[in-house]
C-alpha cells in the first residue's frame, strides 16, 4: 500500500505556490521601489511566523 501524498511532490507545490505568492504581493507595488522590498520582506517573515506556528 502506497501512502496517499508523495512529500517530494508536497515540497515542489509548497515552493512554487511560495514563489508565486512573492510576484504577486511584490509585483502589486507597480516597480521595483522600496515599498515593493518591503513587501517581500513582510511576505517572508509571514511565512516563517506561519511555518513557525
Amino acid at each position: 500500500m502506497q501512502p496517499p501524498h508523495r512529500p517530494g511532490l508536497v515540497v515542489i507545490g509548497a515552493s512554487m505556490l511560495w514563489v508565486g505568492w512573492f510576484g504577486f504581493n511584490a509585483g502589486s507595488q507597480g516597480g521595483a521601489s522600496a515599498a515593493a522590498g518591503m513587501t517581500m520582506l513582510v511576505t517572508h517573515i509571514s511565512a516563517a511566523v506561519a511555518s513557525l506556528t
